[in-house]
Protein backbone atom coordinates (compact mmCIF):
# COMPACT_ATOMS: atom_id res chain seq x y z
CA UNK A 1 0.00 0.00 0.00
CA UNK A 2 2.78 2.41 0.95
CA UNK A 3 4.67 1.75 -2.30
CA UNK A 4 1.55 2.32 -4.41
CA UNK A 5 0.83 5.58 -2.58
CA UNK A 6 4.43 6.67 -3.13
CA UNK A 7 4.11 5.81 -6.81
CA UNK A 8 0.94 7.91 -7.13
CA UNK A 9 2.61 10.83 -5.41
CA UNK A 10 5.65 10.57 -7.67
CA UNK A 11 3.40 10.35 -10.72
CA UNK A 12 1.50 13.49 -9.68
CA UNK A 13 4.76 15.38 -9.06
CA UNK A 14 6.05 14.32 -12.47
CA UNK A 15 2.75 15.18 -14.18
CA UNK A 16 2.81 18.75 -12.89
CA UNK A 17 6.50 19.09 -13.79
CA UNK A 18 5.97 17.92 -17.38
CA UNK A 19 2.71 19.87 -17.74
CA UNK A 20 4.62 23.00 -16.75
CA UNK A 21 7.44 22.20 -19.13
CA UNK A 22 5.04 21.42 -22.00
CA UNK A 23 2.90 24.51 -21.52
CA UNK A 24 6.03 26.65 -21.28
CA UNK A 25 7.36 25.25 -24.56
CA UNK A 26 3.99 25.87 -26.26
CA UNK A 27 3.68 29.42 -24.95
CA UNK A 28 7.29 30.40 -25.74
CA UNK A 29 6.82 30.92 -29.52
CA UNK A 30 3.46 32.63 -28.92
CA UNK A 31 5.09 35.12 -26.54
CA UNK A 32 8.04 35.61 -28.89
CA UNK A 33 5.89 36.27 -31.96
CA UNK A 34 3.41 38.51 -30.19
CA UNK A 35 5.67 40.52 -27.87
CA UNK A 36 8.92 40.42 -29.86
CA UNK A 37 12.34 40.27 -28.25
CA UNK A 38 11.82 43.59 -26.47
CA UNK A 39 8.52 42.64 -24.83
CA UNK A 40 9.77 39.17 -23.96
CA UNK A 41 12.81 40.73 -22.32
CA UNK A 42 10.67 43.10 -20.26
CA UNK A 43 8.63 40.16 -18.98
CA UNK A 44 11.70 38.02 -18.17
CA UNK A 45 13.64 40.84 -16.53
CA UNK A 46 10.72 41.78 -14.31
CA UNK A 47 10.36 38.39 -12.62
CA UNK A 48 13.91 37.05 -12.41
CA UNK A 49 14.81 39.16 -9.37
CA UNK A 50 11.70 37.91 -7.55
CA UNK A 51 12.76 34.30 -8.20
CA UNK A 52 16.30 34.78 -6.94
CA UNK A 53 15.26 36.86 -3.92
CA UNK A 54 12.59 34.32 -3.00
CA UNK A 55 15.19 31.55 -3.02
CA UNK A 56 17.97 33.20 -1.03
CA UNK A 57 16.58 36.07 1.03
CA UNK A 58 15.10 34.14 3.94
CA UNK A 59 18.32 32.57 5.25
CA UNK A 60 16.91 29.04 5.17
CA UNK A 61 14.24 29.86 7.78
CA UNK A 62 11.25 28.46 5.84
CA UNK A 63 12.99 25.09 5.44
CA UNK A 64 14.12 24.95 9.08
CA UNK A 65 10.72 26.02 10.43
CA UNK A 66 8.86 23.53 8.24
CA UNK A 67 11.10 20.73 9.56
CA UNK A 68 10.44 21.94 13.08
CA UNK A 69 6.68 21.81 12.51
CA UNK A 70 6.61 18.48 10.68
CA UNK A 71 9.11 16.49 12.75
CA UNK A 72 8.62 17.81 16.28
CA UNK A 73 5.17 19.44 16.20
CA UNK A 74 6.62 22.69 17.53
CA UNK A 75 7.12 26.17 16.14
CA UNK A 76 9.28 29.22 16.72
CA UNK A 77 6.70 31.97 16.25
CA UNK A 78 9.40 34.61 16.14
CA UNK A 79 10.92 32.74 13.20
CA UNK A 80 7.70 33.22 11.26
CA UNK A 81 7.73 36.91 12.19
CA UNK A 82 11.35 37.10 11.03
CA UNK A 83 10.43 35.79 7.56
CA UNK A 84 7.87 38.55 7.22
CA UNK A 85 10.32 41.23 8.33
CA UNK A 86 13.03 39.89 6.01
CA UNK A 87 10.55 39.85 3.13
CA UNK A 88 9.53 43.43 3.87
CA UNK A 89 13.17 44.55 3.98
CA UNK A 90 14.11 42.76 0.75
CA UNK A 91 11.02 44.16 -0.99
CA UNK A 92 12.08 47.67 0.01
CA UNK A 93 15.63 47.06 -1.26
CA UNK A 94 14.36 45.71 -4.60
CA UNK A 95 12.02 48.68 -4.98
CA UNK A 96 14.83 51.16 -4.34
CA UNK A 97 17.37 49.31 -6.50
CA UNK A 98 14.93 48.63 -9.35
CA UNK A 99 16.36 51.26 -11.75
CA UNK A 100 19.86 49.79 -11.38
CA UNK A 101 18.65 46.20 -11.57
CA UNK A 102 16.70 47.09 -14.73
CA UNK A 103 19.63 48.95 -16.35
CA UNK A 104 17.51 52.09 -16.54
CA UNK A 105 14.53 50.48 -18.30
CA UNK A 106 11.53 52.09 -16.59
CA UNK A 107 9.15 49.33 -17.70
CA UNK A 108 11.22 46.60 -16.04
CA UNK A 109 11.84 48.78 -12.96
CA UNK A 110 8.11 49.42 -12.51
CA UNK A 111 7.37 45.72 -12.88
CA UNK A 112 10.02 44.86 -10.28
CA UNK A 113 8.46 47.27 -7.79
CA UNK A 114 5.01 45.73 -8.24
CA UNK A 115 6.30 42.17 -8.02
CA UNK A 116 8.44 42.97 -4.95
CA UNK A 117 5.27 43.28 -2.84
CA UNK A 118 4.94 39.49 -3.03
CA UNK A 119 8.23 39.09 -1.16
CA UNK A 120 6.53 40.26 2.04
CA UNK A 121 4.44 37.08 2.01
CA UNK A 122 6.85 34.71 0.25
CA UNK A 123 8.57 33.49 3.42
CA UNK A 124 5.31 32.35 5.03
CA UNK A 125 4.20 30.93 1.69
CA UNK A 126 7.39 28.89 1.47
CA UNK A 127 6.77 27.49 4.95
CA UNK A 128 3.30 26.33 3.90
CA UNK A 129 4.63 24.86 0.68
CA UNK A 130 7.30 22.83 2.45
CA UNK A 131 5.05 21.71 5.31
CA UNK A 132 2.59 20.38 2.71
CA UNK A 133 5.38 18.43 1.04
CA UNK A 134 6.80 17.05 4.29
CA UNK A 135 3.38 15.99 5.55
CA UNK A 136 2.53 14.22 2.32
CA UNK A 137 -0.22 16.63 1.26
CA UNK A 138 0.84 16.04 -2.32
CA UNK A 139 -2.35 17.32 -3.95
CA UNK A 140 -2.14 20.65 -2.11
CA UNK A 141 1.59 20.86 -2.82
CA UNK A 142 1.08 20.28 -6.55
CA UNK A 143 -1.80 22.74 -6.78
CA UNK A 144 0.67 25.35 -5.47
CA UNK A 145 3.27 24.22 -8.01
CA UNK A 146 0.78 24.20 -10.88
CA UNK A 147 -0.27 27.78 -10.17
CA UNK A 148 3.29 28.88 -11.01
CA UNK A 149 4.39 26.23 -13.51
CA UNK A 150 1.22 25.72 -15.58
CA UNK A 151 -1.36 28.48 -15.03
CA UNK A 152 0.60 31.44 -16.48
CA UNK A 153 1.49 29.60 -19.69
CA UNK A 154 -2.08 28.37 -20.18
CA UNK A 155 -3.42 31.87 -19.53
CA UNK A 156 -0.97 33.29 -22.09
CA UNK A 157 -2.14 30.76 -24.70
CA UNK A 158 -5.79 31.69 -24.01
CA UNK A 159 -5.01 35.42 -24.19
CA UNK A 160 -3.23 34.90 -27.50
CA UNK A 161 -6.18 32.93 -28.91
CA UNK A 162 -8.53 35.76 -27.90
CA UNK A 163 -6.24 38.39 -29.38
CA UNK A 164 -5.57 40.08 -26.04
CA UNK A 165 -1.95 39.11 -25.44
CA UNK A 166 0.21 42.13 -24.61
CA UNK A 167 3.18 42.73 -22.34
CA UNK A 168 0.77 43.95 -19.66
CA UNK A 169 -1.63 41.00 -19.91
CA UNK A 170 1.29 38.53 -19.91
CA UNK A 171 2.69 40.28 -16.84
CA UNK A 172 -0.68 40.05 -15.05
CA UNK A 173 -1.02 36.35 -15.94
CA UNK A 174 2.46 35.56 -14.61
CA UNK A 175 1.96 37.66 -11.49
CA UNK A 176 -1.40 35.97 -10.85
CA UNK A 177 0.23 32.53 -10.93
CA UNK A 178 2.99 33.61 -8.54
CA UNK A 179 0.48 35.28 -6.22
CA UNK A 180 -1.81 32.23 -6.07
CA UNK A 181 1.15 30.01 -5.15
CA UNK A 182 2.31 32.34 -2.38
CA UNK A 183 -1.18 32.96 -0.96
CA UNK A 184 -2.08 29.25 -0.98
CA UNK A 185 1.18 28.57 0.86
CA UNK A 186 0.34 31.26 3.41
CA UNK A 187 -3.15 29.84 3.92
CA UNK A 188 -1.83 26.30 4.39
CA UNK A 189 0.83 27.52 6.81
CA UNK A 190 -1.61 29.51 8.94
CA UNK A 191 -3.97 26.54 9.07
CA UNK A 192 -1.25 24.12 10.22
CA UNK A 193 0.78 26.32 12.55
CA UNK A 194 -1.89 26.66 15.22
CA UNK A 195 -1.67 24.96 18.60
CA UNK A 196 1.95 23.89 18.32
CA UNK A 197 4.45 23.89 21.17
CA UNK A 198 6.69 26.91 21.36
CA UNK A 199 10.33 26.56 20.41
CA UNK A 200 13.42 28.62 19.75
CA UNK A 201 14.20 29.96 16.31
CA UNK A 202 16.37 27.26 14.64
CA UNK A 203 19.00 29.66 13.33
CA UNK A 204 21.78 27.07 13.31
CA UNK A 205 19.82 24.64 11.14
CA UNK A 206 18.45 27.38 8.91
CA UNK A 207 21.88 28.81 8.17
CA UNK A 208 23.28 25.34 7.43
CA UNK A 209 20.44 24.71 4.98
CA UNK A 210 20.90 28.16 3.47
CA UNK A 211 24.63 27.75 2.95
CA UNK A 212 24.14 24.45 1.11
CA UNK A 213 21.66 25.98 -1.38
CA UNK A 214 22.42 29.68 -1.72
CA UNK A 215 25.23 29.37 -4.28
CA UNK A 216 23.21 27.06 -6.52
CA UNK A 217 20.19 29.33 -6.22
CA UNK A 218 22.14 32.43 -7.24
CA UNK A 219 23.97 30.54 -9.98
CA UNK A 220 20.74 29.14 -11.40
CA UNK A 221 19.38 32.58 -12.30
CA UNK A 222 22.39 34.82 -11.74
CA UNK A 223 23.14 34.94 -15.45
CA UNK A 224 19.68 36.33 -16.19
CA UNK A 225 19.90 38.88 -13.37
CA UNK A 226 23.29 40.05 -14.65
CA UNK A 227 22.06 40.23 -18.24
CA UNK A 228 19.07 42.32 -17.15
CA UNK A 229 21.41 44.71 -15.30
CA UNK A 230 24.01 44.96 -18.08
CA UNK A 231 22.10 44.83 -21.37
CA UNK A 232 18.83 45.80 -23.04
CA UNK A 233 15.39 44.19 -22.98
CA UNK A 234 15.69 42.66 -26.51
CA UNK A 235 18.91 40.84 -25.51
CA UNK A 236 17.20 39.53 -22.35
CA UNK A 237 14.26 38.42 -24.50
CA UNK A 238 16.45 36.36 -26.83
CA UNK A 239 18.21 34.82 -23.83
CA UNK A 240 14.90 33.94 -22.14
CA UNK A 241 13.70 32.04 -25.20
CA UNK A 242 17.06 30.25 -25.45
CA UNK A 243 16.74 29.20 -21.80
CA UNK A 244 13.28 27.76 -22.51
CA UNK A 245 14.65 25.75 -25.45
CA UNK A 246 17.60 24.44 -23.43
CA UNK A 247 15.39 23.56 -20.45
CA UNK A 248 13.09 21.51 -22.71
CA UNK A 249 16.05 19.29 -23.61
CA UNK A 250 16.41 18.21 -19.96
CA UNK A 251 12.97 16.61 -19.63
CA UNK A 252 14.18 13.03 -20.09
CA UNK A 253 17.18 13.64 -17.83
CA UNK A 254 14.95 14.98 -15.06
CA UNK A 255 12.79 11.87 -15.32
CA UNK A 256 15.85 9.62 -15.02
CA UNK A 257 17.10 11.54 -12.00
CA UNK A 258 13.70 11.35 -10.26
CA UNK A 259 13.42 7.62 -10.97
CA UNK A 260 16.88 7.04 -9.46
CA UNK A 261 16.16 8.85 -6.18
CA UNK A 262 14.80 5.73 -4.48
CA UNK A 263 17.81 3.76 -5.68
CA UNK A 264 20.14 6.21 -3.96
CA UNK A 265 18.10 5.98 -0.75
CA UNK A 266 18.33 2.17 -0.78
CA UNK A 267 22.06 2.13 -1.49
CA UNK A 268 22.92 2.74 2.22
CA UNK A 269 25.58 5.28 1.30
CA UNK A 270 27.59 2.84 -0.80
CA UNK A 271 30.79 4.31 -2.17
CA UNK A 272 30.60 2.44 -5.51
CA UNK A 273 30.99 5.03 -8.27
CA UNK A 274 29.97 2.79 -11.17
CA UNK A 275 26.15 3.23 -10.86
CA UNK A 276 26.42 7.01 -10.51
CA UNK A 277 28.75 7.23 -13.49
CA UNK A 278 26.37 5.18 -15.60
CA UNK A 279 23.46 7.39 -14.63
CA UNK A 280 25.46 10.54 -15.38
CA UNK A 281 26.33 9.13 -18.79
CA UNK A 282 22.67 8.31 -19.49
CA UNK A 283 21.57 11.78 -18.42
CA UNK A 284 24.26 13.45 -20.55
CA UNK A 285 23.41 11.39 -23.63
CA UNK A 286 19.65 11.94 -23.30
CA UNK A 287 20.03 15.72 -22.93
CA UNK A 288 22.56 15.86 -25.79
CA UNK A 289 20.31 13.86 -28.15
CA UNK A 290 17.14 15.81 -27.38
CA UNK A 291 19.10 19.06 -27.37
CA UNK A 292 20.60 18.35 -30.79
CA UNK A 293 17.10 17.88 -32.22
CA UNK A 294 15.92 21.12 -30.61
CA UNK A 295 18.98 22.99 -31.91
CA UNK A 296 18.37 21.68 -35.44
CA UNK A 297 14.76 22.88 -35.33
CA UNK A 298 15.80 26.31 -34.00
CA UNK A 299 18.54 26.66 -36.63
CA UNK A 300 16.28 25.64 -39.53
CA UNK A 301 12.94 27.10 -38.51
CA UNK A 302 13.71 29.53 -35.67
CA UNK A 303 12.69 32.63 -37.63
CA UNK A 304 9.31 31.11 -38.48
CA UNK A 305 8.68 29.77 -34.98
CA UNK A 306 9.83 32.76 -32.93
CA UNK A 307 9.96 35.68 -35.36
CA UNK A 308 12.63 37.81 -36.99
CA UNK A 309 13.67 39.38 -33.66
CA UNK A 310 15.19 36.03 -32.67
CA UNK A 311 17.50 35.44 -35.63
CA UNK A 312 20.50 35.28 -33.25
CA UNK A 313 18.97 32.44 -31.22
CA UNK A 314 20.88 29.32 -32.49
CA UNK A 315 24.34 30.08 -31.00
CA UNK A 316 22.81 31.01 -27.64
CA UNK A 317 20.78 27.79 -27.58
CA UNK A 318 23.86 25.77 -28.57
CA UNK A 319 25.94 27.08 -25.66
CA UNK A 320 23.09 26.70 -23.17
CA UNK A 321 22.53 23.12 -24.31
CA UNK A 322 26.14 22.29 -23.44
CA UNK A 323 25.58 23.98 -20.08
CA UNK A 324 22.39 21.92 -19.70
CA UNK A 325 24.29 18.65 -20.13
CA UNK A 326 26.73 19.70 -17.41
CA UNK A 327 23.91 20.91 -15.17
CA UNK A 328 21.96 17.66 -15.49
CA UNK A 329 25.06 15.68 -14.55
CA UNK A 330 25.52 17.98 -11.56
CA UNK A 331 21.92 17.40 -10.44
CA UNK A 332 22.52 13.65 -10.34
CA UNK A 333 25.58 14.15 -8.14
CA UNK A 334 23.71 16.63 -5.95
CA UNK A 335 20.79 14.25 -5.35
CA UNK A 336 23.14 11.41 -4.49
CA UNK A 337 25.29 13.41 -2.07
CA UNK A 338 22.22 14.93 -0.42
CA UNK A 339 20.73 11.48 0.18
CA UNK A 340 24.05 10.40 1.71
CA UNK A 341 23.93 13.57 3.88
CA UNK A 342 27.33 14.61 2.56
CA UNK A 343 26.41 17.91 0.98
CA UNK A 344 29.43 19.87 2.18
CA UNK A 345 31.36 19.36 -1.04
CA UNK A 346 28.30 20.51 -3.03
CA UNK A 347 28.33 23.91 -1.34
CA UNK A 348 32.07 24.32 -1.93
CA UNK A 349 31.77 23.34 -5.59
CA UNK A 350 28.77 25.63 -6.08
CA UNK A 351 30.64 28.53 -4.53
CA UNK A 352 33.68 28.00 -6.76
CA UNK A 353 31.47 27.77 -9.85
CA UNK A 354 29.58 30.93 -8.91
CA UNK A 355 32.82 32.85 -8.33
CA UNK A 356 34.05 31.74 -11.76
CA UNK A 357 30.86 33.00 -13.41
CA UNK A 358 30.93 36.33 -11.57
CA UNK A 359 34.59 36.84 -12.49
CA UNK A 360 33.90 36.16 -16.16
CA UNK A 361 30.86 38.46 -16.18
CA UNK A 362 33.00 41.20 -14.60
CA UNK A 363 35.58 40.81 -17.38
CA UNK A 364 32.85 40.90 -20.04
CA UNK A 365 31.32 44.02 -18.50
CA UNK A 366 34.70 45.76 -18.30
CA UNK A 367 35.25 45.03 -22.01
CA UNK A 368 31.68 46.03 -22.92
CA UNK A 369 31.17 42.52 -24.34
CA UNK A 370 28.00 41.47 -22.54
CA UNK A 371 25.51 39.87 -24.91
CA UNK A 372 23.35 36.76 -25.01
CA UNK A 373 26.11 34.47 -26.32
CA UNK A 374 28.79 35.70 -23.91
CA UNK A 375 26.40 35.39 -20.95
CA UNK A 376 25.54 31.84 -22.00
CA UNK A 377 29.28 31.08 -22.07
CA UNK A 378 29.62 32.51 -18.56
CA UNK A 379 26.81 30.26 -17.37
CA UNK A 380 28.38 27.25 -19.11
CA UNK A 381 31.69 28.06 -17.40
CA UNK A 382 29.99 28.03 -14.02
CA UNK A 383 28.41 24.63 -14.74
CA UNK A 384 31.74 23.16 -15.88
CA UNK A 385 33.76 24.56 -12.97
CA UNK A 386 31.12 23.48 -10.43
CA UNK A 387 30.96 19.90 -11.70
CA UNK A 388 34.73 19.64 -12.13
CA UNK A 389 35.37 20.97 -8.63
CA UNK A 390 32.96 18.49 -7.09
CA UNK A 391 34.45 15.55 -8.98
CA UNK A 392 37.92 16.65 -7.90
CA UNK A 393 36.86 16.88 -4.25
CA UNK A 394 35.28 13.43 -4.41
CA UNK A 395 38.44 11.98 -5.96
CA UNK A 396 40.57 13.48 -3.19
CA UNK A 397 38.19 12.14 -0.57
CA UNK A 398 38.38 8.60 -1.92
CA UNK A 399 42.19 8.64 -2.18
CA UNK A 400 43.58 6.31 0.52
CA UNK A 401 45.57 7.94 3.27
CA UNK A 402 49.18 6.74 3.32
CA UNK A 403 50.88 7.44 6.63
CA UNK A 404 54.23 9.18 6.34
CA UNK A 405 56.97 7.22 8.16
CA UNK A 406 58.77 9.13 10.87
CA UNK A 407 62.21 8.65 12.25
Amino acid sequence: MRSSTHARHAALNAAVTYAGMGSSVLSAPVLAHTLGADGRGVLAGTFVVLQVAGWIAFLGLPSALSLQVSKRQELAAWGVVATGLIGLGVAAVVAMAAPTLANGDERIALGMRVVAVLLVFTGLGNIGDQVALLRGAVVVYNVMRAATLVLPSVAILVLAALGHLTVLSAFVATLAGQSITVLLGCAYALRNLRGLKRARVPWSLSLKLWITTVFDSVGGRGDQVALTMLSSAPVVGVYAIAVTCATAASGVANGLAQASFAQFVRSDGAEDELPIRRLMAMVAVSTAVVGSAILAVVALFGDRIFGDDFSGLPPVVAVLLVAGVLQDMWRVRAVRESVREQAGSLAVASAVGLVAMIALIAVLAARDSVNAVSMAMAFMTMCAVRLGTHLGLMRMKRRPHIPVPTG
